[in-house]
């Protein structure tokens, strides 16, 4: 695998019961009841798939593979992923 990380784009949007999290190129949707646990919740989804990707031999999409749309009212971030601890 290259590089030693990788920082997903990230979208969040505020629900009725919190704040729900895309990450457009992993395709992987979670919920959380403020905006840290969503970032939490869908990082170790992230590491989940990486692990499983990684054992199935399956290539893991680069950040900013896939153009996404957002509202103006969502909040854009990174979620990291060091795939350097992961693997270890």
């Amino acid at each position: 695998m290259n590089g030693a990380s990788r920082a997903y784009p990230t979208i969040l949007k505020k629900t009725e019961s919190g704040y729900s999290v895309f990450v457009p190129d992993l395709n992987i949707e979670k919920e959380g009841r403020d905006i840290a646990s969503a970032l939490s919740i869908v990082k170790e989804s992230i590491k989940k798939m990486v692990l499983k990707c990684n054992k199935e031999g399956i290539k893991i999409p680069y950040p900013h593979s896939k153009k996404f749309e957002h509202n103006k009212d969502d909040i854009l971030t990174l979620v990291e992923i060091n795939f350097k601890d992961l693997m270890s």
